[in-house]
């Protein structure tokens, strides 16, 4: 079945998906938060968008079934020869509330990325997992990496 948009509708291009999606608000904060990824140094190759938990690996799971949800934005590492997730994004069109990071946080117990990132229309906030660590603006790829693996 094929996806019906209105000619009306603005289109966003994801560079990820290598596809035109509807323009809706919170796929403008994707899309703006995968540009800066991407001029921030991320290799396109080791992204997802909108992964539906359930896709993820048994060993990344935790023995834990994970609930119907889609992360926005996860970025993996090549380590030791496998993939292991590095930042996880959760964006949210207008303002981020409370809940956003509760959200995040929750998508994480399944994921266990390092690093997290709330993304608003007009705000962006990058923390460690544990808390420890906080950035202003984005760090790069190379940096996270370095922190997260050594």
């Amino acid at each position: 079945m094929a996806l019906s948009i209105p000619n009306s509708a603005k289109l966003l291009y994801d560079p990820i998906r290598r596809k035109h999606l509807a323009e809706t608000p919170e796929e403008r904060v994707r899309q703006r938060m995968l540009r800066l990824l991407l001029e921030a140094g991320y290799p396109p190759q080791l992204a997802r968008v909108e992964l539906s938990l359930k896709e993820l690996s048994g060993a990344l799971l935790k023995g834990n079934k994970p609930p119907r949800r889609r992360a926005d934005i996860l970025w993996f590492a090549a380590v030791d020869g496998g993939l292991a997730p590095l930042l996880l994004v959760e964006c949210k069109q207008g303002q981020l509330l409370s809940g956003a990071e509760a959200q995040l946080r929750g998508y994480n117990s399944y994921v266990g990325a390092p690093f997290l990132a709330l993304a608003g229309e007009e705000q962006l906030e990058v923390v460690s997992s544990d808390g420890t660590l906080r950035w202003e603006k984005l760090p790069s790829y190379d940096e996270l990496r370095r922190i997260a693996f050594g």
